[in-house]
């Protein structure tokens, strides 16, 4: 397991880090109206997230509230303004992706780079195939879905588990912020990038949280 104890909060809030994270928010989205005015000002924008984090004065600006139709199942979607996404994703690439996925069991695909449905199959195909070696056709399949997943992911619990495995508490607070945004002690919304590393870190824990 990856050994990240260096990792400080200054590495997640340096204006050149939120400046990369604004840059990546940008690609793909220019159409909207708010990433272009982002990207006119976004010099001005890093300098004062950098400001208001390193300062704790930072405050969410919300969400944006839709629902989305997808494969069948209707989803309720709370969205960060896209300055609160260049902070998630500075928070996620520079500490949560060096210090969480390493943790993480390989063959867990979800929301990870380089991998996802094609990564989840083969990996299936290589597990079907030792077992039949091993036990031939005996054997079966346990299928296993969470109900209602993200809703039901305790605030308290969540919080804990990154406390402790991360050694900035500045990070943690953090990502704490970002938690508790979410109304009640169980409960986090689809939209928000800490929380898809936190939603796949949740079931991963370790023994002390049995």
């Amino acid at each position: 397991m990856t050994n990240n104890t260096n990792i400080t909060f200054e590495d997640v809030v340096s204006f050149e880090s939120l400046l990369d994270s604004a840059n990546q928010c940008c690609k793909g989205v220019m159409w909207k109206s708010s990433t272009q005015m982002f990207a006119l000002n976004k010099m001005r924008w890093c300098s004062d997230l950098h400001h208001a984090l390193i300062n704790d004065k930072y405050k969410s600006k919300g969400f944006t509230q839709f629902f989305i139709n997808e494969r069948g199942k209707t989803r309720f979607i709370q969205a960060v303004h896209i300055s609160e996404r260049c902070v998630q994703k500075s928070l996620v690439q520079n500490a949560l992706r060096l210090i969480i996925v390493p943790r993480l069991i390989y063959d867990n695909s979800a929301s990870l780079k380089g991998k996802g449905t094609e990564f989840a199959l083969k990996r299936l195909k290589q597990h079907l195939a030792h077992h039949y070696r091993k036990y031939g056709r005996k054997g079966g399949i346990l299928l296993i879905d969470f109900h209602d997943y993200f809703g039901s992911i305790n605030h308290a619990k969540l919080i804990s588990m990154f406390n402790d495995v991360i050694k900035d508490k500045r990070i943690v607070k953090l990502i704490a912020y970002f938690i508790n945004a979410f109304d009640g002690d169980c409960g986090l919304g689809l939209g928000s990038e800490v929380l898809q590393i936190g939603a796949i870190f949740y079931p991963n824990k370790e023994e002390e949280h049995h």
